[in-house]
């Protein structure tokens, strides 16, 4: 419908009875003007009214919440702005979300924001802080020893605080917005598990790490307007196992996050669309998704780093130790995480040196009898190693690789493939072409004196 430039607002007014109800329960009030509001009601829009009305949407205009077809008149300042942003809305498909096309639903985002930022309280004062210098009187004055090991104590909880803000935008801006345009069915071919993972798991062990951890520091010093003392940070880190544990999925799975991310940039013009307003967002900063993809995995390795210089910088002995005994835990995490990552690299690369390995036959077999086996005969080098005892570990591993040249052969090129427990002789592998095996021990008396 079309509407005029100049508008006025209409009151709908209630019932003659309504009126005379209302008026009687009403107490007088000594020939003091009454309130317009009470005499109305209370849901009748207002034009001089400073109340808020609620959150001014599309739909509310279309569906008649708050505007009518009749002419709407403003006045003031205030209402002549609103007026001309609902017209301007009006003048577009907004206010029929069904009719929306992909880019206006971004341009929706924009201006009535992502659900989850709208949600934002006073909790979000939590994620901004000074200087330790101003929360601590005198601070001047202190030794040069004390000095750094407060600056140490406090580039752990500033470098936390920045790392936690990029974990939000990559959950509240990336994922939230993902979430919503897929509710109004655009990029609907987007796997959402597949593309993040469990970002859900780390951005709630961010939030509670610093929430009930490192923000509490903040608070005491804040309060108590005295420095940090190191045994602080450890009790800080108590339960940092714990918490941090999913981590070793996300970090485990972030190289197939990033690669299906590089797929859906080159198939999507909308996906690419998305991503440039999200990285355009006030909360990304114009970081892009694939660099956010990595902001977990290097948090975890700055801690043994960020204790290590609080430890340099600590006289008292019972906390040395005691920061001591934090690194190793913090780095035995930090192993078992790289652990799982080279034994994942580890199997990527058998599984492809297997499917480059074409017709293997590990004993001979007659020509007639060939055909019937010739499809199950494969080189599982996944399996556990046999002989080895249950108590140590039973994965194999390619030690090392390379081309050489047989004796008995000055024109015969093999490649050789050493394993924990094999030596594996196979023709050189060409680009995109299979391998066949030229000799295969399994000896661990012949490996390690080939080793040696």
């Amino acid at each position: 419908r079309l509407f005029k430039n100049v508008h006025r607002w209409e009151l709908r007014r209630p019932t003659m009875e309504n009126d005379i109800k209302r008026s009687n329960s009403m107490p007088h009030n000594n020939g003091k003007r009454k309130n317009i509001r009470n005499l109305l009601g209370s849901d009748v829009p207002l034009e001089e009214s400073q109340e808020s009305t609620g959150d001014l949407t599309p739909e509310k205009a279309v569906n008649g919440d708050i505007f009518h077809e009749t002419e709407l008149e403003t006045k003031g300042t205030s209402s002549r702005k609103k007026g001309n942003k609902v017209n301007a809305l009006l003048g577009t498909s907004f206010a029929n979300p069904a009719e929306r096309t992909f880019e206006e639903e971004l341009e929706f985002l924009s201006v009535y924001g992502l659900p989850s930022l709208n949600n934002r309280g006073k909790e979000e004062e939590k994620m901004r802080l000074i200087s330790w210098k101003e929360l601590v009187p005198g601070s001047e004055k202190i030794s040069k020893r004390e000095r750094d090991q407060q600056e140490a104590i406090w580039e752990l909880i500033n470098t936390e605080l920045s790392y936690c803000q990029k974990v939000k935008a990559l959950w509240e801006v990336f994922y939230v917005a993902l979430a919503e345009l897929q509710k109004k069915q655009f990029l609907k071919h987007v796997d959402v598990d597949r593309l993040f993972g469990n970002i859900r798991e780390v951005y709630d062990t961010c939030v509670s790490f610093w929430e009930e951890c490192l923000y509490p520091l903040y608070k005491q010093c804040q309060q108590n307007k005295f420095r940090l003392h190191p045994f602080q940070i450890v009790d800080a880190f108590d339960r940092f196992e714990d918490q941090f544990f999913p981590y070793e999925e996300f970090c485990m799975k972030e190289r197939d996050y990033v690669a299906y991310l590089s797929s859906l940039k080159n198939e999507s013009a909308e996906f690419r669309l998305y991503l440039h307003w999200c990285e355009r967002h006030p909360e990304c900063n114009r970081m892009q998704l694939a660099d956010l993809f990595g902001k977990p995995r290097n948090r975890i390795t700055q801690y043994p780093l960020l204790l290590k210089r609080i430890q340099q910088h600590t006289d008292d002995e019972e906390a040395k130790e005691r920061l001591h005994r934090l690194r190793d835990r913090v780095d035995c995490f930090l192993n078992q995480v790289n652990s799982a990552l080279a034994r994942r690299e580890q199997v990527e690369m058998l599984q492809d040196l297997m499917g480059k390995i074409e017709g293997y036959v590990g004993v001979e077999i007659l020509p007639e009898y060939e055909k019937y086996v010739s499809d199950v005969l494969t080189l599982n080098l996944l399996a556990p190693m046999p002989d080895v005892p249950i108590t140590v570990s039973r994965i194999r591993h390619l030690i090392h690789d390379g081309d050489l040249k047989l004796k008995d052969s000055a024109t015969k090129e093999i490649h050789c493939y050493i394993f924990t427990d094999m030596l594996l002789l196979t023709t050189r592998p060409k680009k995109g072409g299979k391998v066949k095996i030229v000799y295969q021990v399994q000896d661990e008396h012949i490996i390690h004196y080939m080793l040696l």
